[in-house]
């Protein structure tokens, strides 16, 4: 809405070649009067435009199906042409239209669904198909257009969004025609060059995309198609700000830029992705940090400056690129050791990246300093000693550069020993059997009972292995004094370090009790021992 006073009205910020509608209303005390019926009026391309054309008046002329604009015959084309920054020289200001020069009206209606892109290169042969990157930054300048036409001649389209020709490089023009049917092709006049300046390809499958074009091997061309460039000159209402810096880390960018006002709007897109974000950013200053980026991805960015507080309208967009770095190799959080053995440990942790392989560091003063590489969470390392304190700390390993990050915070954990049997006696000794039995322990899996006259070396008595904590010994000579030893076995290698030991004397034979002693070899021999009366 404008309001004024009197019966003249001048509407600013208006798009250029765009028709509009208006209506008036009388404003009155309290009240006001229904609208008029309104007036159609469309707005020119500029006051006052320049123009620049993709070729020199000096090369010879001829035709081509094939560019500038696409062809026909086939349901979908695709035409890059490199235009020499010579034919710009002199540009001030934005594109803001274009032309394109066809030899007559034949096929003119299949040029729907036109999409065109512009962008700043340093190429100077067309030698293969250029898609977009930090170097490369295409703008798409019209979106699904109807570039339709009857007749032979130049044909002049607005742009959905201006093009600032940087000044130097040259100017490479991709046109997708998507239209989806075919007929026989038309023509275009074309400009003969003496190296490779137009590339094309067509089919019938499916639309191309501009950002993996180069699945498809192109025709080339020593020619280029017939453009105009169309600028209003320099912007005299709302002046474009500068960038003048773009730094980034792994998930985030900032754009500084230099300008005339104090409230700007600002956005972010990946490179490959055709679409801006709906909403721009408005930002009240000259800087802005981008958030929650991806690492190692192609950005660009653009600034404009907001004049519609002065009526005056928005700036052209100013663009730069920016590739986000790779994610850092972060150290893993919560390092933990579990089901501690005496020979091993089970590791887990918190990863902080995609990573897949990690280093485990484990050491102790003056003994064992390894690093176990592993490719598990959990993971189980081994080869400790028992009832040693150790210290360990991880790291992991990303990339395909297998990239060696930070190590974690030291964590500490003891390797478990097996303990010394408690509790050993003797019972229920008669005169050739002692009934030994001591305390039973968790992590006890069996028994080492070892026995001899009392005073034996050990390692020279008779040793036995039992899996409960009570054991009858049979086979003892009566009145006669045995040393017991017991140790409990925890695992494979795996023994409590010390022997518990206890002393009996068996009792005398009773009065009437016989041993007999059987010969195995000959059981018809023997001998009988014993008290009787």
């Amino acid at each position: 809405y404008l309001t004024v006073t009197g019966t003249t009205a001048t509407l600013t910020g208006l798009e250029p070649m765009t028709n509009y509608r208006a209506w008036v209303q009388k404003l009155c005390t309290g009240d006001s009067s229904m609208f008029s019926d309104g007036v159609t009026f469309g707005t020119t391309m500029c006051d006052v435009y320049q123009s620049y054309f993709s070729y020199d008046s000096t090369w010879s002329a001829s035709t081509s199906t094939y560019a500038p604009m696409g062809y026909s015959f086939y349901n979908y084309g695709f035409v890059q042409t490199l235009v020499d920054s010579a034919q710009l020289a002199g540009l001030a200001g934005n594109i803001t239209a274009m032309a394109f020069n066809s030899v007559d009206g034949t096929q003119g209606s299949y040029y729907t669904n036109m999409d065109v892109y512009l962008a700043n290169v340093p190429e100077s042969n067309l030698t293969s198909w250029i898609t977009p990157d930090a170097t490369h930054q295409f703008v798409q300048v019209t979106h699904n257009a109807d570039l339709t036409y009857t007749d032979g001649g130049w044909h002049l389209f607005g742009l959905d969004t201006s093009f600032a020709w940087d000044g130097h490089s040259n100017l490479l023009v991709t046109v997708n025609r998507g239209h989806g049917s075919y007929a026989s092709g038309a023509s275009f006049n074309v400009h003969n060059t003496s190296n490779t300046r137009t590339l094309y390809v067509y089919q019938d499958g499916s639309a191309y995309s501009f950002s993996n074009i180069n699945n498809y091997s192109p025709y080339s061309a020593s020619y280029v198609g017939d453009f105009q460039f169309i600028s209003c000159g320099a912007a005299t209402t709302c002046p474009a700000p500068v960038v003048t810096s773009v730094t980034q880390d792994y998930h985030s960018a900032t754009v500084v830029w230099a300008g005339e006002g104090t409230d700007y709007e600002v956005n972010i897109k990946e490179t490959l992705t055709l679409d801006w974000p709906a909403t721009d950013i408005a930002v009240a200053g000259n800087t802005y940090t981008f958030s929650g980026l991806a690492p190692a991805t192609s950005y660009t960015v653009r600034v404009r400056q907001n004049c519609t507080a002065d009526s005056l309208g928005y700036s052209e967009w100013v663009y730069a690129a920016v590739v986000t770095d790779s994610l850092p190799c972060f150290a893993p959080t919560g390092l933990a050791a579990s089901n501690i053995t005496n020979a091993t440990a089970s590791m887990s942790w918190t990863p902080q990246g995609s990573e897949s392989l990690w280093d485990i560091h484990v050491w102790f003063a003056g003994g064992l300093d390894s690093i176990y590489r592993v490719n598990t969470n959990p993971a189980t390392v081994s080869g400790f000693i028992a009832g040693i304190t150790y210290n360990a700390a991880i790291r992991a390993i990303c990339g395909i550069d297998e990239l060696e990050g930070d190590w974690s915070d030291t964590i500490q954990f003891t390797t478990a020993t097996c303990p010394d049997v408690t509790g050993l006696a003797a019972s229920n000794v008669t005169f050739n059997s002692v009934t030994l039995n001591w305390n039973t322990d968790a992590m006890a899996q069996s028994w080492i009972v070892e026995y001899g006259y009392h005073g034996f070396t050990q390692g020279a008595g008779t040793t036995v292995t039992v899996s409960t904590n009570t054991y009858v010994v049979y086979d003892l000579l009566d009145e006669m004094a045995y040393d017991f030893y017991v140790k409990a076995v925890c695992g494979t290698d795996w023994n409590s370090e010390n022997w518990a030991s206890v002393t009996a004397t068996t009792a005398e034979i009773p009065a009437g009790t016989y041993t007999v002693t059987v010969n195995v070899n000959n059981p018809a021999w023997g001998s009988v021992t014993g008290a009787g009366t």
